[in-house]
């Protein structure tokens, strides 16, 4: 009856541990540790078979997938409407403080840099918002360059967090890009 209650306490911890991690390796772990205890309390509350279907597919089969989904999530694209100083290209070869700064970024969290340059929000509608990481607009009535990304991706608030200090960079979080791009989206004020 001890090891239940032990087991009990155990799964608890996990959850909350699982509510509180940022990192997603660590995540996946505890998730594992979660599954592993669930199907030890299925075994000892005598139902065999639930602790084996849980032990395949909670501990095995699904962090399996995981890893292999956040593997596949290593690139970090950036729509870039400026064509100036900021994302300058010389023979094709980026240069400029904000390919710098991106690109730093990108070395930081592991992530590979794709930047695709289009010059109006026309172009903008054929691509997958949900695909876009990043897109770049300077606003010359501000005097700044303006990087609007998901409000939901923690790369975003990190980009937020190594952009504070600069007075000529924002980095707006908005709800979602959307399918179409509305009149007020390079309005630094929506």
């Amino acid at each position: 009856m001890i090891t239940i209650y032990i087991l009990l306490i155990l799964i608890i911890f996990i959850s909350v541990l699982m509510v509180i991690e940022k990192n997603n390796l660590n995540l996946i772990i505890y998730s594992s540790v979660f599954s592993l205890i669930a199907a030890s309390l299925y075994y000892r509350y005598k139902s065999p078979d639930l602790a084996l279907a849980e032990v395949a597919i909670g501990s095995a089969i699904l962090p399996l997938i995981f890893i292999i989904a956040i593997s596949k999530q290593r690139t970090f694209l950036v729509v870039s409407e400026v064509d100036d100083a900021f994302f300058h290209t010389v023979k094709g070869v980026e240069k400029g403080r904000g390919f710098k700064l991106i690109n730093a970024f990108c070395k930081d969290h592991d992530l590979k840099l794709k930047i695709i340059h289009t010059k109006n929000k026309e172009e903008l509608n054929f691509f997958d918002k949900k695909n876009i990481d990043v897109i770049v607009r300077r606003c010359p009535s501000a005097n700044k360059y303006i990087l609007r990304g998901n409000l939901s991706s923690i790369l975003i608030q990190a980009l937020k967090k190594l952009t504070e200090n600069m007075n000529d960079v924002e980095v707006i979080e908005i709800e979602e890009l959307e399918r179409e791009i509305p009149e007020n989206y390079y309005d630094i004020s929506a």
